[in-house]
């Protein structure tokens, strides 16, 4: 079907623009060259207006992370950042049928971690990229959900170093200082906590009552800190820890009855005999000075569940007590946790919301010895 699109479009001795096509290098063709374009339902081509011979320079602008905050969905950009992790390939269920979905988490020195989507065939690119890498992504699409801006697709190009060769004719000033800034972070001992590196931690840790004397999240961006809290309670337990979502083509929508024993998406305007849970609560957070409230979305509820929001779904329409006993299990247990503050508006009234972006349970050996290396440290 994408063959018989462009084929019209395509003559021999021509110069085109290709956008969001994927490229790598070819596993099988008759034609010799060191690199393919791949397109997709998504591709699109343009003939040069230039004259006939004319080839214009490759041109990257990588962006710093932060510049989602202020980039409206289905724009496209270049980005320079490292790989913080990588996980694995995945199948879900599109409107179109089954799909390849592979995730990954981006970090720069704006410490704030972004998350990468790849779908179909891209899950590819990936194959052969370590964590930790420093990686050039190309025409990446910005995306946002629930408030929160993400990337999907784009061509990624893995960078050792600015004397790499396949990029030292025709780089930027810009782009080699760029990749000399990140150098620090692909030589980290740990990126997968994305906070947290040779023992010490990349984001300043902060207590629970900081928030409100430092007035975190208050500013024009966000702020993200480490803290070490007591996780109390749910801060609701008469409503559900989860929703159930539209799943379709990752979409993570909430859906709702439509009278027909279907579920509606107002989102993807269809309507389908099932759904996928996905959990969402708030917790009531603690250390020595204050408490708060904080948010608890996908991955960081399932550490306080201990499961997925399927089965805690089927759990609490099948067992009420056993429900019940997954509610409490982890009160008063103590977390290492990233939070990001960011302040929002709610029916003419600003507050500070606290997103969970990391959550582990305290290892007491290794907190012992972080506390220990504080205290050297200030001798």
């Amino acid at each position: 079907e994408t063959a018989n699109k462009f084929r019209p479009l395509i003559k021999e001795g021509k110069i085109y623009f290709f956008q969001s096509g994927r490229i790598s290098k070819p596993n099988y063709s008759e034609l010799k060259a060191p690199y393919s374009i791949t397109a997709n339902d998504r591709t699109k081509i343009f003939e040069s207006e230039k004259p006939d011979g004319f080839i214009p320079n490759f041109k990257l602008c990588p962006q710093k992370l932060e510049v989602l905050e202020i980039l409206e969905p289905n724009s496209l950009l270049d980005i320079i950042a490292v790989i913080a992790k990588i996980y694995s390939q995945e199948e879900v269920q599109t409107k179109n049928g089954l799909k390849m979905i592979r995730k990954s988490v981006l970090i720069d020195d704006c410490l704030s971690p972004v998350e990468l989507t790849l779908w179909g065939d891209d899950t590819n690119i990936l194959e052969g990229i370590e964590e930790k890498s420093i990686i050039l992504l190309k025409a990446t699409r910005v995306t946002e959900y629930q408030s929160q801006k993400r990337i999907s697709g784009g061509n990624v190009i893995k960078i050792i170093s600015p004397e790499n060769k396949d990029f030292k004719e025709g780089i930027s000033f810009d782009l080699v200082s760029r990749i000399e800034d990140l150098k620090i972070w692909s030589e980290k001992e740990s990126l997968g906590n994305y906070t947290r590196v040779e023992g010490k931690s990349i984001c300043e840790t902060k207590i629970i009552s900081a928030i409100d004397n430092e007035m975190l999240g208050q500013g024009e961006k966000a702020d993200v800190f480490e803290s070490v809290v007591w996780v109390r309670s749910l801060a609701n337990n008469q409503r559900l820890p989860y929703y159930d979502s539209c799943g379709r083509d990752g979409c993570k929508k909430k859906v709702m009855p439509d009278g027909n024993n279907f579920m509606f998406c107002s989102k993807c305007q269809t309507s389908s005999a099932s759904s996928k849970a996905i959990l969402l609560f708030s917790i009531s957070m603690a250390d020595f000075s204050g408490s708060k409230i904080g948010n608890c979305f996908g991955e960081t509820g399932e550490v306080i569940m201990g499961m997925d929001a399927d089965k805690v779904k089927e759990i609490r329409e099948t067992d009420e007590n056993e429900y019940n006993i997954i509610i409490k299990k982890n009160n008063y247990k103590m977390f290492n946790c990233t939070i990001r503050a960011k302040s929002q508006e709610y029916n003419g009234e600003t507050s500070v919301k606290l997103d969970l972006l990391r959550l582990e349970e305290v290892d007491w050996v290794k907190e012992g010895n972080r506390i220990v290396n504080m205290l050297n440290e200030m001798a």
